[in-house]
């Protein structure tokens, strides 16, 4: 039941934010500025405040999740790079589809359905998990999507300094200390 109920509120969310739109009420600015606030705020803060939530014990399974993560992470350009090869993807898009198929979204709106879903306390999970998501997406995916599209990539260590990075980590040294 609490699945149904989480999900039928995300549908009334969506169909109030439709609704919205089409009442030109929100348009591209506030969305983009909605989206930075979620993204830059909001979420940084929920996963911060999970590792709160978190007893003493099972510091094995955070150390396990992140292991997993990381070789998940580790594995996805490879796998990508596979079901590219096989699928004949044009030569312009291949980054594009790589990105796809490595990056779910699974920050924006993943971590609000875990947190109903589960608890508070998933979300530590589901951001340590991630933590290789976040590092891989804001260099290699970045990179691969500017290459697509003509643009002279280059990583940039500063990419990696974002709000989602940045609160993983210190929910990680909270979490620990």
């Amino acid at each position: 039941m609490t699945i149904a109920v989480t999900m039928c509120k995300l549908l009334f969310a969506m169909a109030v934010g439709y609704y919205l739109n089409k009442k030109e009420i929100l348009n591209g600015e506030i969305n983009k500025k909605l989206s930075a606030l979620i993204v830059d705020v909001t979420c940084p803060f929920l996963i911060f405040s999970s590792a709160g939530q978190m007893g003493e014990g099972g510091r094995q399974d955070i150390l396990f999740l992140l292991a997993a993560g990381a070789a998940t992470y580790c594995l996805m350009p490879f796998l990508s790079a596979l079901v590219v090869k096989a699928l004949r993807v044009p030569a312009d898009c291949v980054g594009t589809y790589r990105c796809m198929l490595m990056f779910s979204n699974n920050a924006f709106m993943g971590y609000p359905v875990v947190e109903a879903l589960i608890g508070s306390f998933a979300v530590f999970y589901t951001t340590v998990f991630h933590f290789g998501y976040n590092l891989l997406f804001y260099s290699y995916g970045k990179f691969i999507i500017e290459r697509d599209a003509g643009q002279a990539g280059k990583f940039e260590p500063r990419r990696l300094l974002n709000s989602g990075i940045i609160a993983c980590a210190l929910a990680l040294v909270l979490y620990f200390t």
